[in-house]
């Protein structure tokens, strides 16, 4: 319903021009009533026998036509409808055609299902839970877990296989993290050397050239440097004498110097 029917009313027709005032007023004021009970007939819409009258007798003067009435509301229309891009125009008698649209031709099969499988899985679940409870079963330990392994199995496979996926020591993503580490070490390392083949047969040579005598070994540079003259190594030194009944006996040879 309008918030305000009378100025609804009066922007829509106030400047309909049928040739007097007075009538565009009664227009108004007709229009206002209706648009307030749009569901009741016209004498309950204008309230009065009166009012009823003086409708009937505007819509039947010559100078109120259909067009002189509906041209100010449809000039509004438009200009409304020009400040947005796509409008629609739904009147009463609109249906509504969704075949074109290959995305909702399950959507009847979907509605479907779900009338049918709901009620019924609930019907079942309770009448499952029913029996249980009420102690007339032989096997109500068998007969729970029949009714609940159909809803375990596809969790616990569903668990495991999320488990694979995601699995920090193997599964696919697993996989993948440690090529992408060894590729990131692979090229964090600086590249390795290669061994040259002539360093052995060189260093032979060197040797095979060298005479030996009182001069070291000739590194790179220092060919004929003398040997490096090292100490002699110190005599060792005796055990202390030994004691017997509070006198020494030392050897000649020790007591000199």
């Amino acid at each position: 319903m309008l918030d305000d029917v009378d100025h609804w009313a009066t922007t829509q027709f106030g400047a309909a021009d049928l040739g007097d005032a007075r009538r565009t007023d009664r227009l108004v004021s007709t229009m206002a009533a209706i648009a307030r009970a749009p569901d009741a007939s016209l004498p309950r819409q204008l309230g009065s026998v009166g009012e009823a009258k003086a409708a009937y007798r505007l819509f039947d003067c010559g100078a109120v036509t259909r067009e002189a009435v509906m041209e100010p509301h449809l000039a509004r229309c438009r200009a409304a409808a020009a400040r947005h891009p796509v409008v629609l125009m739904v009147h009463d008698d609109t249906t509504l055609d969704f075949s074109a649209h290959r995305r909702l031709q399950g959507a009847g099969r979907v509605g479907l299902f779900f009338l049918i499988q709901v009620p019924i899985m609930l019907l079942i679940s309770l009448a499952a839970a029913l029996a249980i409870d009420s102690g007339l079963l032989r096997a109500a330990r068998v007969f729970r877990l029949g009714v609940f392994l159909p809803y375990a199995v596809p969790s616990v496979v569903a668990a495991l296989m999320w488990g694979y996926l995601y699995g920090p020591s193997f599964g696919p993503l697993a996989r993948f993290d440690l090529a992408l580490a060894d590729l990131r070490l692979t090229l964090a390392l600086p590249p390795v050397p290669r061994p040259r083949d002539d360093i052995p047969q060189r260093a032979a040579g060197q040797l095979q050239g060298r005479a030996p005598g009182p001069r070291g070994p000739a590194g790179p540079g220092q060919a004929g440097a003398p040997r490096r003259a090292w100490p002699a190594r110190a005599a060792p030194v005796p055990p202390p004498p030994t004691v017997k009944g509070g006198t020494s006996k030392v050897a000649p040879d020790q007591t000199a110097g």
